[in-house]
């Protein structure tokens, strides 16, 4: 059932990423992509790159409060984190998420419960800021987002904000981690066993209430993702304001989170940008000029982080 399951997503997101690139190829003039790259400006692009790499050390640092590593060095954790970042974004249908499991167990010898709970846990940050950003993007441009728009994102941010919630409350609420329940032979209770530990390892990331540290990190983050999205879309000679640049992350987000991203994030970035830009009024060649060129420029990112990600790495090893 898993595997029908993987595979259905995989096939799902080659699907999105084909649709996506027939659609762009009919509607984009390649002229104006290519002029746009030519012309980008250096200054903006440098501020992307910085905002970029700052990001990473963020990340780095956050899986290095979650792992309760302070004893270690940040470099022993970066080129994991980085490496991370590079095959989450390659890989399709979130796929790469299962690269920091074994990239956390291969080169900082944790656990795969352990791993597994500091994962779950980012991501219950990253949702939770998304969601706290989500009620001032809507108050912002109330007039301009389509109803529909504004509805989901709100409902988005109540889920979010409820479940993780509910989560603290079920960790503070059940039993300690000393009480495990006992491991059987068969692959449900090996695979219930897992789920308990990962659980347990959630529960002591909680006991630690390192959460202001923690929020912190997580909002610097997405105030890198933002302000990155933004320089880049300067350097391309586009003007949308940080406000619309927030918007466009609260499309990207659910549709990069989702199991959905196609090949190196082909697809769900043109569509997001897209459809985020076109609500804003730009024309719909402007809007996949900007998208695609983004996106070239975001690849070459990845492609540079995971270069210093693999020299890191193979310097910790």
């Amino acid at each position: 059932m898993a595997l029908f399951s993987s595979s259905t997503a995989t096939l799902v997101s080659v699907i999105v990423t084909l649709v996506v690139a027939v659609v762009t190829a009919r509607f984009l003039d390649l002229s104006l992509a290519l002029e746009a790259l030519r012309s980008a400006n250096l200054l903006w692009l440098l501020g992307a790159v910085t905002f970029f790499a700052f990001n990473y050390l963020l990340r780095a640092q956050r899986f290095r409060l979650l792992l309760d590593l302070d004893g270690k060095p940040l470099r022993a954790v970066l080129g994991v984190t980085m490496l991370h970042g590079l095959f989450n974004y390659l890989l399709p249908a979130k796929s790469g998420e299962l690269s920091y499991l074994v990239l956390a167990r291969k080169q900082l010898g944790t656990r795969l419960a352990q791993s597994a709970a500091t994962l779950i846990t980012a991501r219950f940050f990253d949702l939770g800021i998304v969601a706290l950003f989500v009620p001032i993007a809507v108050w912002q441009f109330d007039d301009e987002l389509p109803r529909w728009l504004i509805l989901s994102s709100i409902i988005y941010s109540g889920v979010v904000l409820c479940s993780a919630s509910l989560l603290v409350l079920y960790l503070r609420r059940s039993s300690a981690p000393e009480h495990r329940h006992r491991q059987g032979d068969g692959w449900w209770s090996r695979m219930m066993g897992g789920v308990h530990k990962t659980i347990d390892g959630i529960r002591i990331i909680d006991s630690r209430e390192q959460y202001v540290k923690l929020w912190a990190v997580s909002l610097g983050i997405w105030l890198c993702v933002l302000m990155n999205y933004y320089c880049m879309t300067a350097s391309l000679g586009f003007a949308p304001t940080l406000g619309q640049m927030v918007v466009i992350c609260l499309v990207m987000i659910p549709l990069t989170m989702l199991p959905l991203q196609g090949f190196a994030n082909v697809g769900t970035h043109e569509a997001g940008w897209a459809t985020a830009l076109v609500l804003f009024g730009f024309s719909l060649e402007d809007a996949l000029t900007l998208a695609v060129t983004s996106h070239v420029l975001l690849f070459a990112m990845f492609a540079a982080l995971g270069l210093i990600g693999y020299a890191v790495s193979s310097r910790n090893t």
